[in-house]
């Protein structure tokens, strides 16, 4: 049996703070169906446009995944590049 890749958005840089109104997307989280609370994800990533600006910020079960990307980023804001922090603390684009 594979296991289930997860993550979570721990920090949304379109809506917050410049719009603090509207909504939020932080904590949001994947995939819906078979999330497992308490899983170890211990992985950031953050998801850019194509201008490079930096949309969300969050943690991954696994690295070197698209899977936020593909669940949310692209969906929901228009992401399309996924980067995922290294040991030495760099950004490494997928």
């Amino acid at each position: 049996m594979t296991e289930l890749h997860q993550w979570i958005i721990t920090h949304d840089l379109i809506h917050y703070p410049k719009e603090p109104t509207s909504r939020d997307d932080q904590g949001t989280y994947g995939p819906r169906r078979g999330f497992v609370s308490g899983r170890s994800m211990s992985y950031e990533f953050r998801m850019r446009d194509d201008d490079y600006n930096c949309y969300y910020i969050g943690l991954s079960s696994h690295k070197d995944v698209f899977a936020p990307l593909d669940d949310f980023g692209k969906p929901n804001a228009g992401c399309t590049s996924i980067e995922y922090r290294n040991k030495d603390g760099h950004w490494e684009t997928l």
